[in-house]
């Protein structure tokens, strides 16, 4: 083991070299990425192709009967999941384009309160049986108190409406012990449990199917805040997806949305991003204007013998300027940065790189082994090893500053 070790460590020096140079490599490919290609980033009218609110709008219109179709079948046997329904980039198209196969264009999204309440109401109600053979609905049945009709010394009611308490024969009949029935305002007939009779026995009812969760969802008022319509989000790059216990995707062909590319400063709330970095439109022009400013200054000078000597000064100022890229100057943006991140939390945990301390001595660590023998590891025959490790923190904390100061959030 100590012979193995003395090869290695022989070789130090020219290991030490090999990552110098390396890390000198690096860096000096980070220091042009931040010299020459960032601040072009920067400067340049970036664009973005994007789907409208309005185009998206519409295409949530053209979906809504498959979105509501696929919800209904996923909430089969699931109330109580979170549900979500994606309108996701597929097809070849997309790709051309510069966007992403399966991102999400648009979502309908139901929680899992709202999924239990769309099973509940669109299954069959539970169901009880009168004496007489009326079958009623759970929801005719109502304990107390706290309810309309409900009377001190009783614990329940039945209600009816006063029609059906008319049509007969059969009338119906109220359940054995209770008391009934008695014309209340509405018209209703209602029959009081007393305290000592048992309630009504419940029938559960069906589970509701597919089709009767889309006839429900389908029957909706608009305002209703389970209606899909008050339910979808919209996605792209800029919209974070949500997550579902219950989830469906639907692929959308790039023809069947329509997208348009604009200049990113552009974008307006409530449009879908879905390509940030996306090639200008063909066609784009760049306009450019020069205007140019020449002062010249003469100077006449007597000589000796009488004689004139005229000299001119020519100076020539020329301004130049390009609509395909920021009007502002570089100094500009970055004053702009500068204030906006000043005082900031990230900046202050910068700046605690300062107060780092890099020891100038490194340890000896020596170990014993009854396998290995012992031998020991002087680590200052590293040290080269170490300074690039550290030169690797320094440059990528200041390559994040600079990311932070300069780029912002683009």
């Amino acid at each position: 083991m100590d012979d193995v070790l003395s090869r290695v460590f022989h070789r130090g020096p020219a290991v030490r070299a090999a990552v110098s140079l390396t890390t000198y490599m690096v860096g000096l490919a980070v220091f042009v990425l931040m010299g020459l290609v960032t601040p072009y980033q920067v400067l340049a009218v970036q664009y973005s192709r994007v789907m409208t609110a309005a185009n998206l709008a519409t295409a949530q219109s053209a979906w809504m009967n498959t979105a509501t179709s696929a919800a209904s079948h996923a909430l089969v046997g699931q109330g109580g999941k979170t549900l979500v329904v994606r309108a996701v980039a597929a097809g070849t198209g997309w790709p051309v384009m510069g966007v992403l196969a399966g991102l999400t264009l648009w979502s309908l999204y139901y929680n899992n309160t709202q999924t239990h309440a769309i099973v509940s109401a669109a299954g069959s109600p539970d169901t009880f049986t009168l004496p007489s053979g009326h079958t009623l609905n759970a929801n005719q049945y109502f304990t107390c108190p706290g309810h309309a009709h409900c009377q001190s010394g009783f614990a329940g009611y039945i209600e009816l409406d006063y029609t059906v308490c008319q049509t007969g024969p059969p009338y119906p009949q109220v359940p054995d012990g209770w008391q009934g029935w008695f014309l209340v305002t509405g018209p209703k007939c209602v029959a009081h449990q007393p305290p000592e009779s048992n309630p009504p026995t419940m029938i559960p009812g069906a589970p509701p199917s597919a089709t009767d969760i889309q006839n429900y969802l389908n029957g909706l008022n608009g305002s209703d805040p389970l209606a899909p319509a008050n339910n979808l989000e919209p996605g792209g790059t800029n919209n974070p997806s949500p997550n579902g216990e219950v989830s469906v995707n639907l692929p959308i062909e790039s023809g069947e949305v329509t997208t348009s590319v604009v200049p990113s400063g552009d974008v307006h709330a409530g449009d879908v991003v879905v390509n940030p970095t996306a090639t200008p439109p063909a066609g784009t022009e760049t306009t450019s204007s020069t205007s140019q400013q020449t002062t010249t200054t003469t100077t006449t000078t007597t000589n000796p013998d009488g004689s004139t000597t005229t000299q001119d000064d020519t100076s020539t100022t020329v301004q130049c300027s390009t609509g395909e890229h920021d009007l502002r100057s570089f100094g500009s943006i970055l004053e702009q940065h500068l204030m906006t991140w000043k005082g900031s939390g990230i900046a202050g945990q910068l700046a605690l790189l300062q107060s780092l301390t890099w020891p100038s001595d490194l340890p000896t660590i020596s170990l014993s082994s009854s396998l290995f023998g012992n031998f020991s590891v002087n680590f200052n025959d590293w040290s080269g090893m170490f300074l690039a490790l550290r030169a690797i923190v320094i440059a990528g904390a200041s390559f994040a500053a600079y990311r932070i100061i300069f780029v912002g959030n683009s």
